[in-house]
């Protein structure tokens, strides 16, 4: 095709999206349950396809999904996809790529709750959705372009920290990010000309 991508399944929105919203996905009432895999594949012209499959309460692939949402995240460098309301589990909660455009993904629960999937872009790239049935999938289309990425999100093994990124910061500071630690206790320390101001959790 004209722009580079692979031929898209059907109900697919061809047109990439730089920043902000991507697109919507599912039915009104979705067979799945938990998130069962994230694989992902190069496709023509250096992008990349993310593909989120699902299973139903039984664990058997699911064959509709429920309504979700995707969003690209331009100042986070990264693309979320928001799950149905249903999809509370997942048989992993992280994956790592050796890839151009995507590097990993986490499946996070939110604060309130739901549940949703960070894919970190490794550079600056463009997205577009369109799904896949029986059985269901939520497909990702990456491909290069669009405004400069921030650095990558700071991480080590158990914490990943989204917000405030390199450069100045300000008060009232910010901290966002998501984290999988002992008794989801979180250290945090301010340091301030080399010296720590502030010791919470």
């Amino acid at each position: 095709s004209e722009d580079g991508g692979d031929d898209v399944g059907t109900g697919a929105d061809t047109t990439f999206v730089a920043s902000g919203p991507v697109g919507t996905f599912g039915d009104t009432a979705g067979e799945a349950r938990s998130l069962a895999a994230i694989v992902f594949a190069n496709t023509a012209g250096g992008g990349q396809r993310v593909v989120l499959t699902f299973a139903d309460h039984e664990g058997l692939p699911a064959n509709t999904v429920g309504p979700g949402r995707v969003e690209l995240l331009r100042d986070l460098g990264v693309v979320r996809v928001w799950l149905p309301k249903e999809v509370d589990a997942g048989a992993m909660t992280q994956t790592f790529w050796a890839a151009d455009l995507a590097s990993d993904a986490y499946l996070v629960r939110a604060l309130d709750g739901g549940c949703f999937v960070d894919v970190h872009l490794r550079r600056a790239a463009e997205a577009r959705l369109w799904e896949s049935t029986v059985p269901a999938a939520v497909v990702l289309e990456l491909r290069p372009g669009g405004e400069p990425m921030p650095d990558p999100a700071p991480r080590n093994r158990s914490v990943v920290l989204l917000a405030p990124r390199g450069g100045e910061a300000s008060y009232p500071l910010e901290i966002g990010g998501y984290a999988r630690t002992f008794e989801a206790n979180v250290v945090l320390r301010l340091v301030q000309e080399g010296h720590a101001v502030r010791d919470t959790f």
